[in-house]
């Protein structure tokens, strides 16, 4: 496996100028631009004749305060709300039962099954979402953006380049206080005239793929003409 390293145009240079060496169907081994060391997820991806590895990441540590905020606080909320209403689903039948006999049921049961229940679930999505971050793989080649993920169903996405649309560099309150940013890559749907889009989260410098992608399409644009 051949890597490209560097800084500015020099990595840019060197990428092209090593592009008509490369074999096709060459495997490449996942390495984490972030940290500057080797992942060591066993992540493999298929690579196309001349196509050279120009950016590799993955999300920071730090996006977990992130999921924090922005998913797992919701899913304890979700969570106690479910069993919240699955305590009054089922208390409304017992309800008539317990007036008959002279007993109640009181809904302030609910209301504390509810209030336990919502660290449980928010507990259990924290723990699914760090392992969910392990799992995430973000990739700019020459001819494609690609996204790699998931625990429950892991999936690969790849874009080619002439399919892109457009892509922005955006921060969320909660992800600009963690110092990170996500970069959106938006494409034209293939069987939808909507837009679509791929998201590398939890980056802590969006400006670096962003600078990639923006020379890719440019050269693209450039051979074209």
């Amino acid at each position: 496996m051949r890597r490209v390293t560097g800084k500015g145009d020099s990595v840019w240079q060197a990428a092209l100028a090593i592009a008509s060496s490369r074999n096709a169907g060459a495997i490449v081994l996942w390495h984490d631009s972030e940290e500057g060391r080797p992942v060591t997820q066993a992540s493999t991806l298929q690579l196309e004749q001349d196509e050279v590895i120009l950016y590799q990441g993955h999300p920071d540590r730090r996006v977990l305060w992130v999921w924090l905020v922005t998913r797992c606080l919701p899913a304890g909320a979700i969570g106690a709300f479910m069993v919240f209403w699955c305590y009054g689903f089922i208390a409304g039948f017992m309800a008539a039962s317990a007036r008959s006999s002279g007993g109640n049921m009181p809904f302030s049961r609910g209301a504390m099954w509810a209030a336990c229940a919502a660290p449980l679930f928010a507990v259990a999505a924290f723990v699914y979402n760090v392992y969910t971050r392990r799992t995430y793989r973000y990739l700019i080649t020459s001819c494609r953006s690609v996204f790699c993920g998931g625990i429950i169903v892991y999936y690969t996405q790849s874009i080619p380049h002439e399919m892109t649309t457009s892509f922005e560099v955006t921060q969320s309150i909660v992800e600009r206080a963690a110092g990170l940013s996500t970069l959106r890559i938006l494409f034209a749907g293939l069987s939808t005239p909507r837009k679509t889009e791929i998201e590398f989260k939890g980056l802590r410098d969006a400006t670096r793929p962003a600078e990639v992608l923006a020379k890719v399409r440019l050269s693209a644009t450039a051979d074209k003409r």
